[in-house]
């Protein structure tokens, strides 16, 4: 499904803060057949747009040398779209959260900011400029959905409602609650996200925003990724939604996949 433009409150951007970035490119061009489009600057690169079948799906940093708020692990980040990146960030931090980047510019692209939330989970505020954000989503290598894992739903519900609107509405499933984020329009409310509570037997699982991509065949991307350098964490799986998996990529990046069963403009 093509996105000319997202609504505010809803996620809009999804970029990959890299360890290894000319091997991470490599792995997911191998693995989702993805391309990079270079930004430049005073004739450096400074970032990637990434494509797939010519249109934009994500982005990728340069890696600084040292990283203030970072760490020795690859990343996914999510950024929410807002009208304003100055009051949601003020916003963000009256309710409870750190400001780790305000207001930074991207040349004509737009401007974002990074929250760290009272779990210590990190997103992006992105208000739009040239860049509305992704420009394909619910596709084999696109983003498909995006969910919360904390220990503390009850904390996560009051914080995101506080700075966004959202709402959460609760649905049981078989083996656990799990919670979708709603924001508020007319005639239904959008779905925005999901929440699930971390499970004390997922030892090594951090507090943090998921990211789901779209693939043909969750069995047959595991098995790739694996021999790409990534770890199969989990699945097959079916969940009501569809088959999804996780996998981590070789540098430590987490992410889930997914076929849904429903069609993609579904």
């Amino acid at each position: 499904m093509q996105f000319e433009q997202h609504a505010a409150g809803t996620f809009s951007w999804c970029d990959y803060t890299a360890v290894d970035r000319e091997a991470a490119c490599a792995f997911y061009n191998a693995l989702w057949a993805w391309q990079y489009r270079d930004v430049m600057h005073n004739g450096q690169v400074v970032y990637s747009l990434i494509e797939r079948d010519g249109l934009i799906v994500g982005g990728l940093p340069v890696p600084r040398p040292a990283r203030k708020h970072g760490s020795s692990r690859a990343s996914w980040q999510t950024y929410v779209a807002v009208d304003d990146v100055e009051e949601y960030t003020t916003r963000a931090a009256e309710s409870g959260g750190t400001v780790l980047a305000q207001n930074i510019a991207c040349g004509d692209y737009g401007w974002f900011s990074l929250i760290r939330d009272p779990q210590g989970v990190t997103f992006g505020l992105w208000q739009p400029g040239t860049l509305q954000g992704v420009q394909v989503k619910h596709a084999t290598g696109t983003l498909m959905w995006t969910e919360l894992n904390v220990r503390d739903v009850p904390a996560a519900k009051s914080y995101y409602h506080s700075v966004f609107g959202w709402k959460a509405e609760d649905e049981q499933q078989p083996t656990t609650m799990y919670t979708r984020f709603q924001y508020p329009s007319e005639p239904v409310p959008c779905e925005v996200a999901g929440l699930l509570g971390i499970d004390p037997a997922w030892e090594d699982h951090p507090p943090q925003w998921m990211v789901y991509f779209g693939v043909d065949d969750v069995a047959d991307t595991l098995e790739q990724a694996q021999a790409l350098g990534g770890t199969a964490i989990m699945g097959p799986m079916e969940v009501p939604t569809g088959i999804i998996g996780i996998i981590m990529d070789p540098w430590g990046a987490m992410m889930y996949i997914q076929k849904p069963n429903t069609p993609a403009d579904a």
